[in-house]
């Protein structure tokens, strides 16, 4: 006796068509366009279209409410390829980074109000930091964190923390929206963030935007260590160095300085 086929899920199989419908639609759709699209209820559509956003899978644009797929795609994607282009043109520079301050460097995306590490080279001395590539932490308490929010849209910031919480790590940790903003103001002014024990005890870090040739904020990199190797007198100096690398490897990505 021939065993029948094991049959597909149906949800599952609209929830990847509509991953892959949105991929070829750069402005989003709406529930109605890609219920149209997929010939499936709304009310059906709109279920899977919110699971998927809850899940980080995809992002609902505030202003018109259209879906687009949101950065967890390209997190995952990340992590199964070896190396993206962004990770190739970076390496040159976090390598950069480590042999001149002997602090470990890393590169990091945003994702939603998370901050997710993509590439990370280590210190050569003794001292490792508590990261790996992957894992995802509060954005507003890490220095590359706070250097891609503070080149949000205000609108996609504001709303952004309109429904999350600053979540309090340590007591110098940002928890309010109001101190946010004005973090945001300062990071702009200079073009980097630091992060002083605001993620964690004992640990410093600083970090720089990375843009596209579009002029997106694309990633960020930047530079960790003990309170003991980043004194504050030296806060200054590594701005200003992540600052040229993020500025470099810009420029490799196409943006037009």
């Amino acid at each position: 006796m021939v065993a029948s086929r094991t049959p597909s899920v149906s949800s599952v199989r609209r929830a990847l068509s509509i991953i892959e419908i949105l991929a070829h639609a750069p402005n989003g759709m709406s529930v109605s366009g890609v219920s149209h699209k997929i010939g499936a209820p709304k009310s059906s559509t709109h279920t899977i279209l919110l699971t998927l956003a809850r899940c980080g899978f995809l992002e609902r644009e505030h202003r018109t409410g259209n879906y687009t797929l949101g950065l967890k795609i390209l997190t995952l994607g990340n992590l199964h390829i070896d190396k993206t282009d962004l990770r190739a043109q970076a390496q040159p520079y976090l390598n950069g980074l480590v042999e001149r301050t002997g602090l470990t460097a890393h590169l990091a995306i945003l994702d939603g109000d998370q901050l997710v590490y993509v590439d990370k080279i280590e210190s050569p001395g003794m001292v490792k930091m508590n990261t790996w590539i992957g894992r995802r932490i509060d954005a507003h308490c890490t220095a590359l964190g706070k250097a891609l929010l503070a080149n949000l849209p205000l609108d996609r910031l504001e709303d952004l923390y309109k429904r999350n919480a600053l979540t309090q790590r340590t007591g110098k940790t940002i928890s309010s929206r109001d101190a946010l903003k004005r973090e945001m103001q300062r990071i702009r002014f200079r073009r980097y963030a630091i992060d002083d024990e605001e993620c964690g005890i004992g640990v410093r870090c600083v970090g720089s935007v990375v843009f596209d040739k579009e002029g997106r904020a694309a990633a960020a990199i930047g530079v960790s260590g003990t309170t003991a190797q980043i004194g504050k007198a030296r806060l200054e100096s590594l701005g200003i160095l992540t600052r040229l690398c993020a500025r470099k490897l810009s420029r490799n990505l196409g943006f037009a300085l």
